[in-house]
């Protein structure tokens, strides 16, 4: 098996938002986690993690139904409430995760993205319920109704996005992550962790009964 690439990056000129770059060039570490965060796995969430230095990098990706409930842009004030919290709570990373005290990290940056794919449903809609009306035979109207509703389900499929970004003073105490996020979500059972410390790369996956992980090189 050939040996994995090593990215030689310099975390002092990223941000959260470039982490799923730097790891993208990454050598796939496991099979599992080839697909990343693309995978649209109910119950399963993705942790993406960069550590050089004092900079710790953090890229967490979560279905939407495990998040909310629900796929769907937000439809009444209710959603839009359950929305607005969890956007709230995702912006910082103590919510989910916890690094030893000895390590003295703080967070300095925390940014959140939401994806409500609902783009092109009304374009499903209208097309097939033109063709409903317009064909003549039932057998194909019900398979153009089908088809419809195969659209609408994957148009509905949505992800989140939140990244972290912590500065710590003593780096050399940063040897593991309590993963937290079972609790808050107990719709997610399975955390995939890809990540890279210093030139290391690796691949865990984190469970209920599985919660901490050693970022000791």
């Amino acid at each position: 098996m050939a040996s994995p690439t090593v990215f030689h990056w310099h975390p002092s000129r990223l941000a959260p938002s470039t982490l799923s770059i730097v790891l993208s060039v990454l050598a796939p570490v496991g099979t599992a986690l080839a697909q990343g965060p693309t995978a649209h796995e109910h119950g399963v969430a993705y942790l993406n993690l960069a550590l050089d230095g004092e900079q710790l990098l953090l890229e967490f990706h979560a279905p939407a139904a495990d998040l909310l409930g629900f796929e769907h842009a937000p439809r009444n004030a209710h959603e839009q409430s359950l929305t607005t919290a969890l956007s709230t709570r995702l912006q910082q990373g103590s919510w989910l995760l916890t690094l030893p005290d000895e390590a003295h990290c703080r967070q300095t940056v925390g940014n959140v993205v939401t994806g409500h794919a609902t783009e092109g449903h009304d374009d499903h809609h209208d097309h097939d319920d033109h063709q409903g009306h317009n064909d003549h035979h039932d057998h194909d109207g019900h398979q153009g109704h089908e088809e419809h509703d195969h659209q609408e389900e994957d148009a509905e499929h949505s992800d989140w996005m939140a990244a972290w970004q912590y500065l710590c003073q003593s780096p050399e105490h940063l040897t593991e992550l309590s993963w937290q996020g079972f609790e808050h979500l107990p719709s997610i059972t399975e955390l995939r962790v890809q990540g890279v410390v210093g030139s290391k790369q690796f691949a865990r996956t984190l469970t209920t009964s599985r919660s901490t992980l050693s970022l000791q090189p």
